[in-house]
This record gives structure tokens, C-alpha cells and sequence, in this order.
């Protein structure tokens, strides 16, 4: 049993617009709504809180809650834990290529929700639109990046050959 746990961020996946937003910046639009969710998301599903309760995203410039999210907890943690143990055995059998691809789509949905996906970083950690722009492209730079170099070899190979302890002296 875990004892402590980090209540997620916004929830990124495609999903129906929850009822639950409170109050939204008059400047804060998504041309794709169901980017926001109010849910966790476990083996492919939504995923509410099993106590049912929820916590507010408080806008920080302003401190008016703007949505509100499912408050997971232990219980949804454990069940995302066996979910993720239980699809380790198929996934680890998909090769390494196959997965990098898989990766690479997840890249590109990135990028073509990249506005979206930044106003929801501005509203929820009072980024800048240029810094939360930054921060997605970096990290669609990132998975490129290994897929292009890792994914196309086993991952354990390439470790051992990256990561072999060298003295420094």
C-alpha cells in the first residue's frame, strides 16, 4: 500500500468537456475543449476519484478557481500501478521500433495541440505562453530526440553501451 501520494496535474487526453469548470479567463479558449478533463486517465478510461471528491485549479494571477479535477488518491494510484504492471508483459513484447513509432505519434499529437495544451500550462501554473510553448516543444524535441537514437536498438543494449563507469581522474 502506498502512504503518500501527488495529486495529478491537468489530465491530458481525449475525453468528454467536463460540467465541472467554475471560471475561465475570459482569454482562456482551447479550439479542442476535450483536451481538458476533470479525471485521471487508467488503461485507456477515465478515472474519478473513488471518494468521489474533487479539487479546484486555482488560477494563480488571479486565485479564482477556474476548473475542478478529481482528487485521487491511494486507491486510484494502486489501480494505475496494476494496470501499468498487467500491459508491461504485452508492451515490453512490442518491439522497439514499433514503440518508438508510438512515441512519435504521441510527438506529433503534441505538436498539433501545442496552443491548447500551453494555455492550459498558463492557466493552471501562471506560465507565460512563450515559456509554456517552450517547455511543450522541448519536450517534443526530447521524444524525437530518442526515438531517432534509441528506439531503433534495444533500450538495455544501448544502455550498457551509453553508461559504462569511467574514472574521472
Amino acid at each position: 500500500m502506498l502512504r503518500s501520494y501527488t495529486k495529478p496535474t491537468v489530465a491530458l487526453a481525449r475525453a468528454s468537456v467536463s460540467s465541472r469548470s467554475i471560471y475561465t479567463h475570459p482569454s482562456f479558449k482551447l479550439s479542442d475543449p476535450s483536451l481538458l478533463v476533470s479525471t485521471g486517465w487508467v488503461n485507456g478510461r477515465p478515472l474519478e476519484a473513488h471518494s468521489g471528491d474533487t479539487y479546484n485549479l486555482t488560477d494563480p494571477a488571479t486565485n479564482q478557481t477556474w476548473h475542478s479535477m478529481a482528487d485521487l488518491g491511494v486507491h486510484e494510484t494502486e489501480q494505475a500501478i496494476q494496470a501499468a504492471h498487467d500491459a508491461f508483459p504485452a508492451f515490453s513484447a512490442i518491439p522497439a521500433r514499433t514503440r518508438g513509432r508510438m512515441i512519435m505519434e504521441m510527438d506529433r499529437l503534441f505538436l498539433q495541440a501545442k496552443d491548447d495544451l500551453a494555455q492550459i500550462a498558463v492557466m493552471e501554473c501562471g506560465k507565460t505562453l512563450q515559456e509554456a510553448l517552450g517547455e511543450l516543444g522541448a519536450a517534443c524535441e526530447l521524444m524525437s530526440d530518442w526515438c531517432d537514437g534509441r528506439a531503433s536498438h534495444s533500450w538495455k543494449a544501448e544502455f550498457r553501451a551509453d553508461h559504462q563507469r569511467r574514472s574521472l581522474g
